[in-house]
């Protein structure tokens, strides 16, 4: 089980366009990279979004701790901004045996939502686990997280169960060719 791990979380949708010294400012395209976040990119932007997880990512979890977990552990598939890790996709993609990849955060930084870049992360995601040999992808996420079900719903993922106010979504590979 994953009763440790915090779910799926989607930032919150604000539209709101600042220049935000934090993230690099300006609002160049993205650089996307696979593996290259360490311990201290992915807390300082998770520390950024903390407040946008729903439910909020401090009653989870304690986030240096998630960080150096995520670094160690997890597949990182990230957006960065200059040197700002602004998307952060973070999946456990390590035993290929289990059949199932898991995800076990989403977020990408205010100021860069509604840019596409979790979507494209969650692209990126699903093909690295298909050609690491994972037949799916799983995650959870709360039911009152609308952002993030319509993110994963209209990427493939449908839910395959439901405890409390959180679901439990799989994304499945369909080989080519089959009838």
């Amino acid at each position: 089980g994953h009763a440790g791990s915090p779910g799926s979380d989607v930032r919150r949708t604000t539209r709101v366009r600042r220049s935000d010294p934090s993230t690099g400012g300006d609002m160049k395209e993205p650089r996307f990279a696979i593996d290259t976040a360490d311990a201290a990119s992915v807390q300082a932007h998770l520390l950024r979004c903390a407040d946008s997880f729903i439910p909020p990512l401090r009653e989870r979890v304690d986030v240096a701790r998630y960080s150096e977990k995520i670094a160690l552990h997890a597949t990182t598939f990230e957006a960065w901004n200059g040197g700002a890790l602004i998307g952060l996709v973070a999946a456990y993609a390590n035993d290929p045996s289990t059949g199932f990849a898991f995800v076990t955060s989403v977020s990408v930084d205010g100021d860069h939502v509604g840019r596409g870049i979790a979507r494209q992360l969650i692209r990126e995601c699903l093909a690295y686990a298909t050609s690491h040999g994972f037949d799916a992808v799983r995650l959870e996420v709360a039911t009152n997280n609308e952002a993030a079900l319509r993110l994963y719903e209209s990427s493939g993922f449908r839910t395959t169960d439901a405890a409390g106010t959180t679901l439990t979504m799989q994304w499945q590979h369909e080989p080519e060719g089959r009838p």
